[in-house]
């Protein structure tokens, strides 16, 4: 095999719950990851040195980009130089809490290591995922719902068979993930948390009437804070027929749930437009696995 073409979804996180600072600067966490149908395209291509080019927004295209790092990586792990052009068709927004850095680095580990037939296996991936950041292992499993321990990178595969649709608003900037977890950590916990199990029996049931009292972010206090105009787009998402609605991970994007694709998409053309910014209809993401 010389080229291979892979899909690269984002996430969303349902529920994310702060627990504490962990001595190595991290904090632990519990979340729950949604994976989605908005997703970046990659090309991958065997080449002599390892090269990439991203289209359609502006990234990182040398070692600061995630998906670089991952080629790195997989070559230091065999011990030999795997040559690879990567070229990203980025439609997933930066920095916008849907881990779009983390699923084409996610993505092109498991490329790589089909590209050169590799054999590597789950747990292999895993751990050099681990290293590249918390939401690389969700992506690397191929889950469509899963929760994340410790940073993130911990993952227990769901059962949840439920099909959510999302009106997702981008706003148009980037957030800095270690600006709002410092911010966090000067203010705490500011609201108890709901029992995640109860989301995900809810969810499983397909009880989505109850879904929306159990989405939670212990870092949307802060966000919202510091960012007033997502508190403005949040109240106009609460002011629709919504289950529910939530900063996704440490933001900039925020969500709402719905049932169908019908009452999404009629909703989303009454919305006015997000200046600067994007909306999407999305939904769980029930295409084949890569």
């Amino acid at each position: 095999m010389q080229k291979l073409e892979i899909k690269s979804p984002a996430k969303l996180n349902l529920y994310l719950k702060v627990i504490k600072k962990r001595k190595d600067g991290y904090h632990e966490i519990v979340t729950l990851f949604e994976r989605i149908d908005l997703s970046d395209r990659i090309i991958l291509e065997k080449a002599k040195k390892t090269e990439i080019v991203v289209y359609g927004r502006k990234i990182p295209e040398g070692e600061n980009n995630l998906a670089y790092r991952s080629a790195q990586l997989i070559s230091q792990k065999v011990g030999k130089n795997l040559g690879v052009s990567i070229k990203i068709f980025k439609k997933i927004p930066l920095g916008a809490g849907l881990g779009g850095g983390s699923s084409n680095a996610a993505s092109v580990l498991k490329g790589i290591n089909q590209l050169y037939e590799l054999g590597f296996g789950r747990q292999t991936l895993f751990h050099l995922g681990k290293n590249l950041g918390a939401d690389v292992n969700f992506f690397l499993s191929g889950e469509r719902f899963a929760l994340g321990y410790g940073r993130g990178e911990r993952i227990e595969s769901l059962n949840i068979k439920t099909q959510l649709w999302h009106l997702l608003i981008y706003p148009g900037f980037s957030i800095s993930t270690k600006e709002i977890y410092n911010a966090f950590s000067e203010i705490g916990l500011t609201k108890r948390a709901p029992d995640v199990k109860i989301l995900i029996e809810y969810l499983e049931k397909k009880n989505l009437d109850k879904v929306g009292g159990f989405l939670f972010n212990s870092l949307e206090p802060v966000v919202l804070k510091k960012y007033p105009l997502l508190y403005s787009w949040r109240e106009e998402l609460l002011s629709t027929p919504t289950k529910g609605v939530l900063i996704s991970g440490s933001g900039s994007s925020i969500f709402a749930v719905y049932t169908d694709r019908k009452e999404v998409e009629g909703i989303r053309r009454g919305w006015r437009k997000v200046k600067g910014g994007e909306v999407f209809v999305v939904s769980t993401d029930y295409s084949a696995s890569e």
